[in-house]
């Protein structure tokens, strides 16, 4: 079985030492072929073993973490996994659009990284069985059906299409998902509407973005709501219910 070859970026050496030590747990599967606590030796050690995970810390003196995958993506994509593990929860939105595979706040939890840990192992050996799909492309793939939700414990992925709906909470966001779940999410709705595919979700009232995969009707006896998958009813506005009701059509065949 082939080792995950993984490189730390942190220019804290207790934080390198950490995370050493929690990779030496899994020694069966991840190999730390360098570690670096400034933005040149990152590229540098990238460059030179071509690693399958990189393991970064955000906020450097000579360079941020974005920069080092600036650095390296071409068109977008990475030819490598990466985790960010930080001491700030501010970032995550950004990551997001980096196609992160995780965001884990420090201190770091060792359940936590030991889940981030399953999550690689299992992918790569998907891809490393396939034999026909290449690291980048199938990391393209997967980011193009998940979203990264940052939450108070760390970050959520979840496919978009499970996603019914998205509701405003004040300075929070919560997510209601096709498995019943609501997660509280450390972000505005504005930042949702910004973030998700604009021909698949529509914002249809000041609190309120659905996934028009999960609308079952649109309503205008009893008020103008909307009914979705899950039975729950969403108010439109009444000065979008037009717009609201063009852009639904638009997207569905309607007879």
């Amino acid at each position: 079985m082939q080792m995950i070859k993984v490189i730390i970026v942190d220019d804290e050496v207790n934080a390198i030492e950490i995370i050493t030590a929690m990779c030496l747990e899994h020694s069966d599967r991840l190999e730390v072929v360098s570690t670096a606590s400034k933005y040149l030796d990152a590229v540098e050690a990238i460059e030179k073993y071509n690693p399958d995970l990189v393991l970064l810390d955000i906020e450097m003196p000579t360079g941020s973490g974005f920069d080092i995958l600036q650095y390296f993506e071409r068109g977008g994509i990475l030819p490598f996994y990466v985790a960010f593990i930080t001491a700030f929860d501010h970032y995550a939105m950004q990551a997001i659009k980096h196609n992160a595979l995780d965001y884990i706040l420090k201190p770091v939890d060792r359940s936590e990284f030991d889940k981030m840990i399953g999550r690689v192992v299992k992918r790569y050996t998907t891809q490393r069985g396939s034999g026909t799909t290449s690291l980048k492309n199938f990391i393209k793939d997967v980011s193009k059906e998940r979203l990264g939700l940052p939450t108070a414990v760390g970050t959520r992925y979840v496919p978009t299409s499970g996603i019914i709906r998205v509701e405003a909470d004040g300075s929070y966001a919560k997510v209601i998902t096709d498995e019943k779940e609501t997660i509280v999410v450390c972000r505005m709705l504005k930042d949702f509407e910004q973030n998700l595919k604009k021909n698949e979700f529509l914002r249809v009232h000041r609190a309120h973005i659905v996934n028009m995969a999960h609308v079952v009707s649109f309503n205008k006896d009893e008020g103008n709501y909307l009914e979705m998958t899950n039975g729950d009813r969403i108010p439109v506005s009444r000065r979008d219910k037009d717009r609201v009701g063009d852009t639904i059509n638009s997207w569905a065949t309607t007879l």
